[in-house]
């Protein structure tokens, strides 16, 4: 089997380490909430409900549209057998979105982008960080 790495290299190559901006450096105590009376939960969330987050934060100033890059792939979803995109708003499939991002940075370390591993960091202490916990991750074995 062959990984295409395009799609991610396209997607996140050019990603510079986060955080940059002030807005990303801000620690917001409170949780967010995914819609009312749900707190966010990465472990167990759909796609549009990852997306929904992402635009909150970037209209609430928590977060820039650079920063959301990471966020983007965790977004997007491919059909094995029509080879098509699944429409993110019928999608009701629920995925731990914490675990994607750490298998993501294996997988950037494999492949030998940096870049990416730093971005997929960030986006795990932003998600840590959201639902109140650390913001600092152990991929180690």
């Amino acid at each position: 089997m062959q990984i295409n790495t395009s799609f991610a290299t396209a997607a996140f190559g050019n990603y510079a380490a986060r955080p940059k901006s002030a807005a990303a450096t801000e620690t917001d105590p409170a949780a967010p909430e995914t819609s009312p009376g749900r707190k966010l939960d990465f472990t167990s969330m759909t796609r549009k409900e990852l997306l929904d987050w992402v635009n909150g934060e970037i209209k609430g100033g928590r977060m820039t549209v650079a920063d959301s890059t990471p966020f983007v792939g965790m977004t997007i979803k491919i059909s094995a057998y029509t080879k098509q995109s699944v429409d993110i708003e019928t999608d009701t499939t629920r995925y731990d979105f914490t675990d994607i991002a750490a298998k993501g940075v294996e997988g950037a370390h494999w492949f030998g982008n940096e870049k990416l591993a730093e971005a997929l960091e960030w986006a795990i202490g932003a998600m840590r960080r959201a639902q109140g916990g650390k913001a600092g991750i152990d991929i180690s074995t």
